[in-house]
């Protein structure tokens, strides 16, 4: 009887064992597949980079400003308290900063504070 358990017991544990190699072997396949990623993802994020670089030296502005410190004239009339035709107006006379991002114009939005609290100064 002890024999049999034995032998039942030792079968469990290669049994066991072999099951451990097989989540040993998926996890190492699970890494390198996350390491994969990981430098495809980086090498995307340089690209981008990149990229940001070529269109904002083209535009002649910095990545920032392209990505975050614009906003379109729609937002700029509401801060202004004026209408959209007229941020048109003042983008056109040089009196608004703009710059084209994707064919659509967008107002330094730095430039938009600072002349918000001058509000009077934009209409004359």
């Amino acid at each position: 009887m002890k024999a049999k358990a034995c032998d039942d017991l030792t079968s469990i544990l290669a049994r066991l064992d072999a099951i451990n190699r097989q989540h040993r072997d998926r996890l190492a396949k699970l890494e390198e597949t996350n390491r994969i990623q990981e430098a495809i993802n980086r090498e995307q994020r340089e690209r981008i980079a990149e990229l940001e670089g070529i269109i904002a030296s083209r535009l002649g502005v910095l990545p920032a400003m392209v990505a975050v410190n614009t906003i379109t004239p729609k937002q700029a009339a509401y801060e202004l308290g004026v209408t959209e035709q007229r941020v048109y107006q003042l983008i056109k006379s040089g009196k608004l900063p703009s710059v084209r991002v994707g064919g659509r114009q967008r107002v330094d939005a730095q430039a938009l504070k600072t002349r918000a609290t001058c509000k009077r100064s934009l209409e004359a």
